[in-house]
């Protein structure tokens, strides 16, 4: 399991990074926006059920760069059975010309997952990206092409010829962000929709949509209510194509 250890010492390098480049550059003005969200849910009786979500996203800016990290955890445990215990990073660089019309990127992702028998995945790759920005609403485009190493708990795949538990092939990647503020900015709307293609494997590719809306409350303070679709055609004997999930919670927001 990747370690917290591991979590920690990537985000206070991404805070030491913004730091060095925000004092060569001068002319910019720093801003960052921190959200952090969290949603549980305990059952007991027949079906005893506990299940812990956490996810902390936050974006530092200056005038030319921005490091975005995501960093997401999710623990469920059914009686004494411990169904996810999943860790998922994910850092960026970017460097803003053109006003932000086109920008150069770098990304690293990681993750390992319980429930569809990924031991660790690593997963880097460059590429390029254009923003849209408005008062109420934003959309951002990302497009490169990235590297693949992932080792599952598992050997045989279906819709894949090719057998064995390490797995690794460049791939084709593509991320959309929209967000939309509305009643005065009480309410966001936003849509993730991300995109992977292995450059070996026709029929090996990922989409994940993932809607979400945060209704504020009190200052900082928002409930929200997201959905993950996931669709994975090249996956593990035994695990289905398609997954969903549907959960309610709470999240801080601060930005500057």
């Amino acid at each position: 399991m990747f370690e917290m250890k591991n979590i920690s010492l990537i985000i206070l390098l991404s805070f030491f990074m913004t730091n060095a480049l925000n004092s060569q550059d001068t002319t910019s003005t720093f801003k960052y926006d921190v959200k952090w969200h969290l949603t549980g849910r305990v059952l007991t009786g027949t079906f005893e059920q506990f299940v812990f979500n956490s996810n902390l996203d936050f974006k530092i800016e200056t005038h030319r760069w921005e490091i975005h990290n995501a960093t997401f955890y999710r623990y469920n445990q059914t009686g004494n059975t411990k169904i996810e215990d999943n860790w998922y990073q994910l850092v960026s660089l970017s460097y803003f010309i053109n006003n932000k019309k086109f920008f150069p990127s770098g990304f690293y992702h990681y993750d390992n997952n319980l429930m569809f028998r990924v031991n660790n995945r690593h997963l880097f790759g460059a590429g390029a990206g254009t923003i849209i920005q408005r008062k109420k609403h934003f959309i951002r485009l990302d497009g490169g092409f990235g590297y693949d190493k992932t080792i599952y708990n598992g050997n045989t795949f279906e819709n894949s010829n090719r057998i064995g538990a390490i797995r690794e092939r460049p791939l084709v990647v593509g991320r959309l962000v929209q967000e939309h503020s509305i009643l005065n900015n009480k309410l966001l709307i936003s849509n993730t929709v991300f995109y992977r293609h292995s450059l070996e494997e026709t029929a090996d590719y990922l989409v994940i949509l993932s809607p979400k809306v945060m209704l504020k409350i009190i200052k900082h303070l928002s409930v929200n209510l997201s959905y993950e679709y996931r669709f994975e055609k090249v996956h593990l004997v035994g695990l289905e194509e398609t997954n969903s999930l549907l959960s309610f919670g709470i999240t801080f927001h601060a930005s500057k």
